[in-house]
């Protein structure tokens, strides 16, 4: 679908209030509705309610003959038929307001192409700048744009170790798969037993805190995991990782959650685990390409000492 038409910062700049009218009324609706026909009274009283500008539905059971004329929107569909009887079916429904066409697929390299089209809608700076996030002061504003680039740090780095953990593990120590898999299963043990027993039971004033704790516990592991030359220092560098990700993730979430208002918190909850993502993608990546560029012991450390930044940024800030 092609959205270009109406970007939010380019479109109907008269219009002063432009942006907060398209974040605030972008809805897109998504159901099974195991038969369109089925649910077309209801599938009316959502785009009457909702005025969603996208509508996804599956399980239509449609076919060919079946013709779709809904005011004020196209229908972009896939039947499936089954031995003759309409099952399955995917169907997209865009309001008229908003450009929109179909693609027809028939070759990899037209795949690529719409997926190149699709990444030059996707602004990671918006990402970054929580730029959907919309009436929030310029101060929480900011604050929130720190954690998420302290969030960002921490999670890049985090990946990378954790990625990296089975190179060093095979290399230095001659692990096998199994050994490996006992390793991360001791890890996620140890995340879980203190999650659950402690962590969640921390008031939410101590979060700040905690997620400093945690931040700065991980550090020392870092180090530790790069320098160990015995099983003894590996193993409480691991112990470390683990105490300091059960304190930093679930703290740092809980932090994020007190900004925007009901309506905004799951697109500030879902902008900040977008960058927790787009983290876990990038720091594998560098990571691998450090550990086989200078070593195991050259990354670790400098990871370690790259973690003084979260630590010292989510310090400095005025969040409580």
């Amino acid at each position: 679908m092609d959205t270009s038409n109406h970007d939010p910062n380019t479109s109907n700049q008269s219009d002063p209030n432009f942006k907060d009218k398209f974040y605030n009324k972008f809805n897109i609706i998504q159901w099974n509705t195991n038969g369109y026909y089925n649910k077309l009274n209801e599938i009316k009283l959502l785009l009457e309610k909702f005025s969603p500008k996208v509508l996804c539905l599956q399980e239509t059971h449609l076919s060919e003959k079946n013709v779709i004329n809904l005011k004020n929107f196209s229908a972009f569909r896939k039947d499936f038929i089954n031995l003759g009887r309409a099952c399955g079916g995917v169907m997209i429904l865009t309001h008229n307001d908003i450009h929109s066409e179909q693609i027809n697929i028939t070759s990899n390299l037209q795949v690529v192409e719409s997926l190149s089209q699709a990444l030059a809608y996707i602004s990671i700076t918006d990402l970054f700048l929580f730029t959907p996030v919309r009436n929030l002061p310029k101060s929480k504003h900011e604050e929130l744009c720190g954690l998420g680039r302290t969030y960002f740090v921490y999670l890049f780095l985090y990946s990378g170790l954790e990625f990296t953990l089975t190179f060093l593990t095979h290399h230095k120590f001659h692990y096998t798969s199994m050994q490996q898999g006992w390793m991360f299963f001791g890890i996620g043990l140890t995340m879980a037993l203190l999650q659950g027993s402690w962590v969640r039971r921390l008031p939410s004033h101590s979060m700040k805190k905690t997620a400093l704790l945690g931040l700065l516990i991980i550090i020392p592991s870092f180090f530790c995991i790069g320098l160990a030359n015995s099983m003894l220092l590996l193993y409480f560098g691991l112990f470390l990782f683990a105490i300091s990700t059960s304190m930093a993730v679930p703290s740092t979430m809980t932090l994020v959650s007190q900004f925007g208002s009901d309506a905004q918190k799951g697109t500030v909850m879902g902008i900040f685990r977008s960058l927790g993502a787009l983290a876990r993608a990038l720091g594998p990546v560098v990571a691998s390409i450090c550990y086989w560029s200078f070593g195991a012991t050259v990354t670790y450390c400098l990871g370690g000492m790259c973690l003084l930044w979260p630590w010292y940024n989510l310090r400095k800030s005025t969040i409580k």
